[in-house]
């Protein structure tokens, strides 16, 4: 055996040199201990969308009564569901024909990217409560439509906090007045 085969085993048997195997091992075992904190956030994360995913249905659901009840319901800037992702998908392809299509079947619900494109009333708006810390910070806001037709809270609005949104309803002052709000 060549001395520099003996001097490497003696080096492996004294401890100074590291087996193959057990470095590859070690290596890992690093790895594994430095992405405790990652693993450990991508759980906490994907909890925290499994929640919310939870609670949205749950909205979903007080929210579905003012679609059936009111003319137009608008869904604004993020709020987390498909009608609001229609619309965002609709502005960001820019296909006119599609674009035509799902305006003219007037289906009760509009989101906030296609607001601006016909004249209707939005009767309900349907609001992201994480773009806004409470309800009077979303009272207090020059615009809670963002990237639609700018949209303040009026005094005779009613403003209903649910899980993961709030839902505004518009009240003319003419019905309050009347008792018909």
């Amino acid at each position: 055996m060549e001395l520099a085969g003996v001097l490497h085993q003696n080096a492996v048997a004294c401890g100074f040199v590291r087996h193959p195997v057990q470095h590859q091992i070690e290596q890992i075992a690093a790895l594994c201990i430095l992405a405790t904190p990652a693993v450990s956030a991508a759980n906490d994360l994907m909890s925290t969308y499994w929640r919310r995913t939870l609670d949205a249905e749950a909205d979903y659901k007080a929210i579905a009564r003012y679609i059936r009840e009111t003319p137009l319901v608008g869904f604004a800037y993020a709020a987390p569901f498909r009608e609001y992702g229609e619309g965002f998908l609709l502005a960001n392809i820019d296909i006119p024909q599609l674009t035509f299509q799902y305006l003219a079947k007037q289906s009760g619900t509009i989101s906030s990217f296609t607001q601006h494109l016909v004249q209707r009333d939005v009767g309900v708006f349907i609001i992201d409560k994480s773009r806004f810390l409470d309800g009077r910070s979303r009272q207090e806001a020059d615009n809670f439509n963002l990237l639609g037709p700018t949209e303040k809270y009026r005094a005779t609005d009613e403003l209903i906090e649910l899980r993961i949104v709030f839902v505004l309803v518009r009240k003319s002052a003419t019905a309050i007045t009347d008792g018909h709000g």
